[in-house]
């Protein structure tokens, strides 16, 4: 029988390393190039741009996303796509977390796939590329009276770095070297299916709706149409500027037209808002319909080639010994995951009670998002100061039910990440309790959680855990073994790298309603935790 590898011959032969480290396995420190894509189609589009593909990585069990490996160009590139049938900010916000977390060394980050274009700002057709210069989630904001609505997001830059490889690409297609269309057509000849669709491209006014249950247009109204000048040939053009982002599709010609005029955008797309504040990255999105009723899947996988031609290009524009982790950063303890051995990864199996990410996520999620400035006022409170300038000290924030401290927890949370990632070595833990999750409403669930965090950011530290939980395996985790849990959490403390910062600390939301076993344990344990970093 064949293998799946086999039959795959557009993809390019699996190999443990990328030329010039072929001596050694690569792992997770020696990836500096994130890629994500939304949709399948779009991860097929990806994985057809590497030179070569690497074996993969032992799973890190705090990680659900799956990785393609590979390199571009010299660059290690790790790719991932959301899950089937999930789409969105919020989705798209666990794949890029897990993606951080698990590749502290990345160092460009890419969104690439397709989009809906917005063809009243700019001459955006089919099969055009769209480079974001910017972002901007178009619905967020205030439901007003009066069917009013208050939009109150802010467009988030691209990173610098990014946009001047993007400039430079510019400044090459407009001399007449584009290594866009060499990457296009190879990959085109490889992957038929994805070619050019050779139909007609046709845009039709925006008080002209899609009058057919198909998905074709051969019953609309072609009088409708928008002339348009004719092009000199099929190539795709590239577009910079705004993206739009929102958790919907935009499926209507006056709510596009609408929606562009006010946020001038030039594509729409459902991923991108949910990554620029912690996954900084560059999209990239080819046009596969007009965000009108007239909608179809025709253009989607040439439309995806061509993004994905683009962020080939891109990298192969980037010298590799920039992107290349330096002698000395390999020479320091690494501090993402080393492949785990049976037993380690059967103990933090054992250990594992509850992902803290998607349960911030799924709170979002059952919530809606914080809107923009909601909690900025804490940060600047005598106590909150005083609580981050003066490590180790406790910070005990409570209030009645429905006063907004579940909301206050995920700002601070998000807040101590992001300098968590300026600070080498800090790191930011937190657990969010839930009286009606029984993974999310005992003590022993917070510790074994914080136990957890710890270990992914210093894995050395599963070397406490491991002696005893030879002795009682998956019994060293249960409720009766609380006393045991905490004393191996204070010795996971007093071994774990200083020096201590508030960024460092844990931080926990507790409701009102928890068992009281759970709520005396749980101060008891906050309690105990800072008097021995006070030690």
């Amino acid at each position: 029988m064949a293998s799946s590898e086999s039959s795959q011959s557009w993809l390019p032969q699996r190999q443990r390393a990328d030329s010039g480290d072929s001596a050694q396995s690569l792992q997770y420190n020696d990836y500096t190039v994130g890629w994500i894509s939304a949709l399948p189609l779009e991860m097929t589009a990806a994985q057809a741009m590497l030179d070569h593909r690497h074996e993969p990585l032992r799973q890190h069990p705090q990680d659900s996303n799956c990785y393609e490996f590979g390199s571009i160009k010299g660059h290690n590139v790790v790719i991932a796509c959301l899950p089937k049938a999930q789409y969105g900010n919020n989705n798209a916000a666990i794949v890029a977390n897990n993606m951080n977390r698990t590749f502290p060394h990345l160092q460009h980050r890419l969104l690439v796939g397709i989009a809906g274009g917005a063809p009243g700002t700019v001459d955006v057709r089919l099969g055009d590329v769209v480079v974001s210069t910017d972002a901007i989630q178009y619905d967020l904001g205030k439901a007003l009276p009066n069917n009013h609505f208050q939009r109150i997001a802010k467009a988030t830059n691209t990173p610098q770095a990014l946009l001047t490889v993007v400039s430079k690409l510019e400044a090459s297609h407009r001399g007449g070297q584009n290594r866009m269309l060499e990457i296009l057509a190879e990959n085109a000849a490889r992957l038929p299916h994805y070619s050019h669709p050779m139909v007609e491209d046709r845009l039709f006014h925006h008080e002209c709706p899609h009058t057919s249950s198909s998905s074709d247009c051969d019953l609309c109204d072609i009088s409708q149409l928008i002339v348009r000048e004719l092009r000199q040939n099929t190539n795709p053009v590239i577009h910079h500027g705004r993206v739009a982002s929102g958790n919907q599709v935009i499926k209507d010609a006056l709510t596009r037209d609408s929606l562009s005029k006010e946020v001038k955008n030039i594509c729409f797309e459902m991923e991108a808002a949910g990554l620029m504040d912690t996954f900084p990255c560059l999209v990239i999105r080819g046009i596969c319909d007009y965000s009108d009723s007239h909608k179809n899947k025709g253009w989607q996988e040439y439309a995806a080639l061509v993004a994905a031609s683009y962020a080939k290009e891109l990298l192969t524009s980037i010298p590799p010994q920039l992107l290349q982790p330096s002698k000395r950063r390999k020479a320091q303890k690494p501090t993402a995951p080393e492949p785990l051995s049976s037993e380690v990864d059967n103990c933090l199996r054992d250990m594992f009670v509850t992902d803290s990410l998607l349960d911030r996520e799924s709170i979002l999620d059952a919530k809606g998002d914080i809107c923009e400035g909601t909690c900025e006022w804490i940060l600047s409170t005598d106590e909150l100061q005083t609580w981050d300038q003066n490590p180790p000290h406790l910070l005990w924030i409570s209030a009645p039910p429905g006063m907004g401290k579940t909301f206050m927890s995920i700002h601070l949370s998000k807040h101590f990440e992001a300098i968590s990632k300026e600070n080498s070595g800090a790191a930011t833990i937190f657990f969010f309790c839930d009286s009606k999750v029984e993974s999310r409403n005992t003590a022993v669930s917070i510790l074994r959680s914080l136990m957890h965090q710890l270990i992914s950011h210093q894995p050395s530290l599963i070397n406490t855990i491991i002696p005893q939980w030879k002795q009682q395996s998956q019994r060293l985790f249960q409720e009766a073994s609380f006393g045991a849990l905490w004393k191996l959490f204070e010795d996971m403390i007093a071994k774990s790298s200083g020096p201590y910062t508030a960024s460092s600390m844990p931080l926990m939301n507790a409701k009102p309603n928890l068992c009281h076993f759970c709520s005396e344990s749980l101060r008891d344990l906050v309690e105990d935790i800072w008097a021995h970093l006070l030690d």
